[in-house]
C-alpha cells in the first residue's frame, strides 16, 4: 500500500491557477483530480522520480506517478507524457505539461479524450 500524498497544500504554495469545476465533476475523490474542459482534460498528477518501477497509481485521493528516470532534462516528464499516451490510446501530441514543468506536481492537459473514458481508465488499474 503506498502513502498518502496531500498535493493541494503544494499547489496553494508552488503553482498559482483556478481550478473551474464543471457540473458533473465532484469536487472530493479522483473527480477533483481529473478536470474537464472545452475539448480537453486536465489531470492533477504528482510525480515520483527515480523510482524502482513506471507506474501510474492512486494513492488516498491523489493521482501519483511514479517513474525509474530522473528529473533531468525532461525525462521524468517525457516518461509521464508516454505513459498517458499509452494508457489512454491518444498520441503524444495531443497531451502537454501545461504547468509545473519544473515542480514534482503537473498539470497536465489531454486532447481528444472524454472525462469518463479518463476516469475509467484510471479507475481500472489495468495501465500499460
Amino acid at each position: 500500500m503506498g502513502t498518502s500524498i496531500n498535493i493541494g497544500s503544494a499547489f496553494k504554495d508552488n503553482l498559482k491557477w483556478d481550478v473551474n469545476v464543471v457540473a458533473g465533476c465532484c469536487v472530493m475523490g479522483l473527480d477533483s483530480r481529473v478536470v474537464p474542459g472545452e475539448g480537453y482534460v486536465d489531470l492533477v498528477i504528482y510525480v515520483k522520480p527515480r523510482s524502482k518501477y513506471t507506474k501510474l497509481t492512486l494513492e488516498g485521493d491523489d493521482l501519483v506517478f511514479h517513474t525509474t528516470e530522473p528529473p533531468v532534462s525532461g525525462r521524468a516528464n517525457e516518461s509521464l507524457i508516454k505513459y498517458l499516451s499509452r494508457l489512454l490510446r491518444v498520441p503524444k501530441s495531443n497531451i502537454a505539461i501545461v504547468q509545473g514543468l519544473k515542480n514534482k506536481v503537473k498539470k497536465v492537459r489531454v486532447h481528444g479524450v472524454s472525462t469518463d473514458v479518463v476516469l475509467g481508465k484510471l479507475k481500472q488499474g489495468n495501465h500499460p
